[in-house]
């Protein structure tokens, strides 16, 4: 009962294993799957980078409009004080009251015998008040009428008169005194434009 046994201690080729049908595609399709799944990723990443791309384009974009919008809105602001100032002006300046051609007037039809001392405004009621002295009495009464016949002035009124009886010693004095004193309000057309 003596069998020899051999043993063979150097490494032989080892048989492969033949992968079965089956097998085969399992693992066609397991790389198939990963191949996939890697495909998948990539394109969602390249996607990610490419709206990241033009979200900071759009956002660079969306800044510059921004300052162009400012720029606008303040050209906006300046056009719109332009143009407020272009047709408020004119209209204010229409409205005011021109001193001058209340000067004119008063010089117009006040007579020559006429003399003016003051000239006061009141704002509240449109009120102008005038004194001054004539030559005389009848001096003053044409000074009242002649400035009542002028259409520009209306609610004319005699407020006050005086009319001194001087002696010659205060005539030397103060010739002012010596002559009929006036104080004449009324209304001018010129300050209700």
């Amino acid at each position: 009962m003596n069998e020899i046994v051999d043993i063979n201690l150097l490494p032989s080729k080892a048989r492969r294993k033949r992968l079965s049908r089956e097998g085969k595609q399992i693992l066609f399709i397991g790389i198939a799957v990963v191949l996939l799944l890697v495909g998948v990723y990539a394109n969602n990443v390249y996607t990610q980078m490419q709206k990241t791309n033009h979200l900071n384009d759009v956002n660079a974009q969306i800044g510059a409009l921004k300052n162009a919008q400012n720029i606008l809105d303040e050209r906006a602001a300046l056009s719109s004080d332009l143009l407020y100032y272009e047709t408020a002006i004119p209209s204010l300046t229409g409205k005011q009251a021109v001193w001058n051609d209340l000067l004119d007037e008063l010089a117009l039809f006040m007579p020559k015998d006429a003399v003016l001392n003051s000239i006061e405004f009141d704002r509240k009621t449109n009120l102008v008040t005038i004194t001054g002295h004539a030559v005389d009495f009848q001096k003053l009464a044409w000074t009242f009428n002649a400035l009542s016949k002028n259409e520009n002035f209306m609610q004319l009124t005699l407020e006050d008169y005086t009319i001194p009886f001087p002696k010659e010693s205060d005539i030397a004095k103060d010739e002012e005194k010596a002559y009929p004193a006036f104080t004449i309000s009324f209304q001018w057309k010129g300050m209700m434009r």
